[in-house]
């Protein structure tokens, strides 16, 4: 907020103009919601791996503003697949989330509610790959077997894993059928229950809530005299 006699001037005709009926909202436009979310990025969480590890980075995130008091949010997301210590997958994610939001007067809070997972697209771009799994049934064959391979003797995949099914690295062996045809889009929907499940599990557990600043003359303005707050087409509305 502007400091000094000036700023105090000018937040008390505000603040007059709000008791007098004279202003009754203030927007914000999409750049600006987006630029609220950019500080709280990037966001990370796991995926489960048969021996190995998962991992979903969200980067960017995006705001639309459809009308009917909802937000869209689109975020562009990282997802990373090693086992082993062998990177097997990598592709974008675009996860589109819809909510509504809410304001918390007493806490001077703005949140989201009803949070729901629209969809789940892969982004078809030259950062997707898919690698071979051969590597990996290579470290996991009896010694005799790896060093064939190593040799350059063929051994099918489908030989390979024929042999490992039975062992302790069945389930890991059975989760590798996946990569036999190099599908990006057939290991991104094996994920895609489990991906859905653990963003939302994460966003209810850190719940998407932003603390009105009274630094800011407009922030103070809403969280002293302040009612609602929606989502109309293109802006978000903060109605006194």
């Amino acid at each position: 907020m502007e400091s000094g006699r000036f700023g105090r001037l000018k937040y008390w005709l505000l603040s007059l103009m709000v008791r007098l009926g004279r202003l009754r909202r203030v927007e914000m436009n999409k750049a600006e919601l987006d630029a609220m979310l950019k500080p709280h990025l990037p966001l990370h969480f796991s995926i489960s791996i048969p021996n190995g590890k998962g991992r979903i980075n969200v980067i960017e995130a995006t705001t639309s503003l459809p009308g009917d008091d909802q937000i869209q949010t689109a975020l562009l997301c990282e997802f990373k697949v090693d086992v082993l210590g062998n990177p097997l997958y990598q592709a974008h994610l675009l996860i589109t989330l819809c909510a509504s939001p809410t304001f918390d007067k007493p806490q001077g809070m703005l949140r989201a509610k009803n949070i729901r997972l629209l969809q789940t697209h892969l982004v078809k771009d030259n950062y997707a790959a898919v690698k071979d799994a051969r590597e990996v049934f290579t470290k996991l064959l009896p010694g005799p077997l790896s060093s064939m391979v190593n040799l350059g003797i063929d051994l099918s995949i489908s030989s390979a894993m024929s042999m490992l099914e039975n062992s302790l690295y069945g389930d890991l062996s059975q989760y590798l059928k996946l990569y036999i045809n190099g599908s990006k889009q057939r290991i991104l929907d094996y994920h895609k229950g489990q991906i859905e499940q653990q963003l939302l599990a994460y966003l209810e557990q850190h719940k998407p809530e932003y603390k009105l600043d009274n630094a800011l003359l407009d922030e103070r303005l809403f969280a002293e005299y302040g009612q609602q707050v929606r989502a109309e087409k293109q802006v978000l509305a903060f109605l006194f």
